[in-house]
């Protein structure tokens, strides 16, 4: 059983790659604890993670 080729693994098997500009990078941003759980509150009444929460909002204009 054959499959596409990927960069990683010649045979094909696993995952396949998401190109570069669907790929999330990890940064770091410091809250203090009651800033990070009114954020929590607030992605929770959005239905989002936290992390999905600040990056909407982060990048509204």
């Amino acid at each position: 059983m054959t499959g596409d080729k990927t960069e990683r693994n010649p045979r094909g098997a696993g995952r396949k790659l998401k190109p570069p500009d669907q790929k999330y990078k990890s940064h770091n941003i410091k809250f203090l604890p009651g800033e990070w759980e009114k954020i929590k509150e607030l992605a929770l009444s959005a239905g989002l993670s936290a992390s999905e929460y600040v990056r909407k909002k982060a990048l509204e204009r």
